[in-house]
């Protein structure tokens, strides 16, 4: 009765006997949400994907999000409440439900706002032509209640990714910051990062980054920055919307399964 809450290991030991077992301590309730049942909240419910915007890239992504956020927040909302965003599969074709990932330790890149990334103003005049010239279609599809195409969309996002993955490289600032977003998740991110460059290799549709020649560490490392940059989109949302006025700000609901 008088051990802390959380995990332990239970020991028996005597003459011939010597075993363990996990012990695991709980309270008698929860206290996390004690301030909303008192003084109680209420927010919205939406469909990332689905809710775009004239500058999204054919699907919702994470500026999407923080917009989303702000806008009801203005509206008195307390928390906006979102699909799964769990990575799915690195490369077309993706599964198209949120409820079917392949990791819900990590994030999927789809929901990247790539002209949100920093290294994106650095694009030279040639390449934002090509890259203009690409993503048109895919804004053209915000206008539309077509079903969505996101293959298209995640082929065109991760060409222009890998471009601005290697203008990252070459700043020492966005470097330092990359880095110790990896020592931050360990091991599991490169495990989830070498999968992910496997099955990409595997791919028809996957080259190796246009300026990364062929070695297998860098692909490894554009898997582990997509979900640095995810990370850094998704943590700023949440700022934006907790500034709007949110109490607890973004949801995001959890796909069940084993």
């Amino acid at each position: 009765g008088d051990l802390p809450a959380g995990y332990h290991e239970l020991h028996l030991e005597s003459d011939n006997l010597d075993e363990a077992c996990p012990l695991i301590v709980v309270p008698a309730a929860l206290s996390t949400t004690a301030e909303v049942v008192q003084d109680p909240v209420w927010g919205v419910m939406a469909q990332l994907y689905s809710v775009r915007s004239l500058e999204s890239w054919g699907i919702g992504d994470f500026e999407d999000l923080a917009r989303i956020a702000e806008a009801v927040a203005a509206e008195g909302a307390d928390y906006l409440l979102i699909n799964p965003v769990h990575a799915a599969q690195p490369v077309p074709p993706v599964e198209d439900s949120p409820y079917l990932p392949a990791s819900r330790r990590f994030v999927n890149p789809i929901y990247i706002s790539v002209e949100a990334v920093p290294e994106f103003t650095k694009l030279g005049v040639e390449t934002r032509a090509e890259v203009n010239q690409l993503v048109s279609p895919l804004k053209a599809m915000n206008h539309t209640a077509d079903p969505l195409d996101r293959n298209a969309v995640f082929e065109v996002k991760l060409a222009v990714l890998r471009e601005l993955f290697y203008l990252s490289q070459q700043d020492p600032g966005r470097s330092h910051d990359f880095e110790l977003y990896t020592l931050d998740e360990g091991e599991g991110l490169r495990q989830f990062a070498e999968w992910c460059a496997a099955q990409a290799s595997e791919s028809e549709h996957h080259g190796a980054p246009k300026h990364a020649g062929r070695d297998p560490q860098e692909l490894v490392q554009f898997h582990m920055w997509l979900q640095f940059i995810a990370d850094e989109q998704r943590r700023v949302a949440q700022e934006r919307a907790v500034a709007a006025g949110m109490r607890l700000g973004i949801m995001t609901d959890l796909a069940v399964g084993i």
